[in-house]
């Protein structure tokens, strides 16, 4: 029994030795193979790596293989008439600014530019894609240019677009269907409204504005569900149960901004800066730079050069002017639309769901 024990702790210790050397040289040989790949990879990155052609529009310069070049160039075409309209003379800040195409599905790539700063993006080979991707690069580095303050507020970068008339349909619908009172208050006229929805100047905590009592009990109910009520589970009950409004607030109070639903969202506010932008003229971009530190109301109106009510009044009577119009169908269309219902939920009815 002894001499048993005496011969296992050896052999015990020599194979684990034995695996921690085998382990050591694996590691080894694995970094080796690492090093070999990674000059293979390069190798063939290099051996599809071509030279780039450039296209220049404007302060726009955009650089692409030459299978591509030529729907770059076009791109180009289109997208600088859009950055040039609404950044006006801070366009010219592109001038330092390199942007390399790399087409979809293909096998070459253009070699990284000198000189300027690169940004690489990837489109399809097609000019309508790469310019709607080149307008999104540009404008992504103008507003960012932006007070953080003005770019927290809006969510997101102001992107010029060729159809603006969408964006103000979109923003009709809702400023007629948030529930919110301060949308319905913006609709009927009253600019207070208007600065309530859009949280202007910008509040600690919003939806004290946004909601009354009773909305902000129906917003507690979207915001929390599952787990996060078994978690707060009396003051959900006395929120949503009883109508108690500080247990309603203190439950908000709790959630992030992101969490808690804007009246007018984040495209609504971006239309709105598009649209102090547009009655600015060409140096409302740089004069919205410029306005850095200040309130935020207090820029867009340095950018549109008017009172910050008056911008609201005229955003307002710009989507209302927007509203979408209704679908007629002639007599022959309506009967039509009756009759494949009529087909339709026959169908439905006469399905296995039904028997």
């Amino acid at each position: 029994m002894c001499t048993a024990l005496a011969f296992a702790a050896p052999l015990h210790a020599q194979s684990v030795t034995e695996l921690r050397q085998r382990v050591q040289r694996l590691e080894r040989a694995y970094a080796a193979a690492e090093v070999v790949a990674q000059k293979a990879d390069s190798a063939r990155r290099a051996l599809f790596t071509v030279p780039p052609e450039s296209a220049t529009v404007g302060n726009l310069h955009v650089f692409a293989t030459a299978a591509v070049i030529e729907n770059a160039r076009a791109g180009a075409r289109a997208g600088w008439p859009l950055l040039d309209g609404t950044f006006g003379p801070a366009a010219a800040l592109l001038d330092d600014h390199a942007f390399v195409v790399q087409a979809e599905r293909s096998g070459e790539t253009a070699r990284p530019v000198t000189g300027r700063t690169s940004h690489r993006f990837l489109a399809t080979n097609e000019a309508a894609d790469i310019a709607d991707r080149l307008v999104w690069q540009a404008s992504q580095l103008l507003v960012a240019r932006l007070d953080p303050a003005l770019r927290d507020w809006m969510g997101g970068a102001i992107v010029p677009s060729a159809q603006p008339s969408r964006l103000l349909e979109s923003t009709y619908l809702e400023l007629l269907t948030a529930p919110s009172a301060t949308t319905r208050r913006c609709f009927q006229g009253e600019v207070a409204g208007c600065r309530d929805a859009f949280d202007l100047p910008p509040a600690p905590d919003p939806y004290r504005r946004w909601y009354g009592p009773e909305e902000r009990r129906v917003i507690v109910q979207q915001v929390l569900t599952g787990n996060d009520v078994l978690s707060v589970r009396d003051l959900y009950q006395r929120c949503v149960t009883r109508g108690d409004d500080s247990a309603c607030l203190r439950l908000l109070q709790r959630q992030p901004a992101s969490a808690i639903p804007q009246p007018l969202g984040d495209p609504s506010r971006i239309g709105l800066v598009q649209l102090a932008l547009e009655l600015g003229g060409r140096d409302a971009f740089t004069r919205l730079m410029a306005a850095r530190g200040k309130a935020v109301d207090a820029q867009l109106a340095t950018a549109a050069g008017m009172p910050a009510d008056s911008l609201l009044m005229v955003w307002r009577s710009r989507v209302l002017a927007a509203r979408p119009r209704p679908v007629t169908l002639n007599p022959r269309g309506a009967w039509v639309a009756l009759m494949w219902g009529l087909v339709f939920g026959m169908l439905a009815f006469g399905s296995t769901r039904w028997r």
